[in-house]
């Protein structure tokens, strides 16, 4: 089993939210649980309205990422590392920290 770090940047089966199906996509490492897992959030090439966090160029060019994208705090996922299909790149300690803070802005309203 890989090890991920916060600011990871992996591609793994994102679930739609009716849990229908799931494509594979994109998302950022923000931390592991106590039981491993992983805490991660979606990114995407599309903007979904002003939640959307877009990669600034350094971010995007060290993500590993071919086309610029955004960040969607509001698509979380809790999944096992054994998942992850693969690791493209990082993002810097200060837009992990963004955007863990946008995410802890949004829960508390």
């Amino acid at each position: 089993m890989a090890r991920f770090v916060a600011g990871d940047v992996v591609v793994l089966p994102f679930p739609f939210t009716n849990q229908a199906d799931s494509k594979n996509r994109p998302a950022v490492v923000l931390c592991s649980t106590p039981n491993n897992d992983l805490l991660v959030c979606m990114i995407s090439s599309a903007a979904y309205g002003a939640e959307s966090i877009p990669l600034d160029k350094k971010n995007l060019e060290s993500s590993g990422l071919r086309v610029a994208g955004v960040v969607r705090p509001d698509r979380l996922l809790v999944a096992d590392p054994d998942l992850v299909i693969r690791k493209t790149g990082r993002i810097s300690v200060e837009m992990t920290g963004k955007i863990k803070s946008h995410i802890a802005a949004w829960i508390q309203g």
